[in-house]
């Protein structure tokens, strides 16, 4: 999504849309380069990066990004990232980043409620739910990390040198038995 009409605003709603890539290193699910922005109820898969956010005033609902295990995803691994977010002024609701290396990496915060992270194959390595290349600056409420084939070690909510500033809560690791272990909150 580009420059709109309305001094910039882009004022896009999409909804109901399924989006699959070409695997590549450079491919990207969707770029929102612009704000003002609704996007609902979208599956995008085969792609290297799920979604980059560029912008602020943007809010995502239900988007799930997945992964295809192809060789470019297999070479840079730890690479690749379910949302990719610039600016913290986004909001994210019922966010699926599926099996990423990181779910969401962050220049700084947003958002984020009703999120989750999930990994389930043995070609995977480290897990991490939120990356911020800064102070975190907003919320995090509800999210789930875990996988099905992995042991809590590897599946890590964010870096131990993240400072978080904002609320952060309801932050749950799935075991890979079941169980669950609150992490944060």
């Amino acid at each position: 999504m580009k420059y709109g009409v309305n001094n910039g605003s882009s004022d896009t709603d999409i909804t109901n849309v399924n989006v699959t890539g070409n695997g590549k290193r450079d491919s990207v699910g969707v770029l929102i380069e612009e704000f003002d922005n609704t996007l609902t109820n979208m599956r995008l898969g085969n792609v290297f990066t799920g979604v980059v956010v560029k912008s602020d005033g943007n809010m995502l609902r239900n988007i799930h990004p997945l992964l295809y295990m192809n060789e470019a995803a297999k070479a840079e691994y730890e690479k690749t990232a379910g949302f990719y977010v610039f600016n913290p002024m986004n909001w994210f609701d019922y966010c699926y980043s599926d099996r990423y290396s990181t779910g969401f990496k962050t220049t700084g915060g947003g958002v984020f409620k009703n999120c989750f992270c999930w990994w389930y194959s043995d070609e995977e390595k480290t897990h991490l739910a939120f990356r911020s290349t800064g102070a975190f600056i907003g919320s995090i409420d509800t999210l789930v990390i875990g996988g099905k084939s992995h042991p809590e070690a590897e599946n890590r909510f964010a870096p131990e040198d993240t400072q978080f500033f904002g609320a952060v809560s309801g932050v749950v690791n799935v075991l890979k038995d079941g169980t669950a272990v609150k992490v944060m909150g």
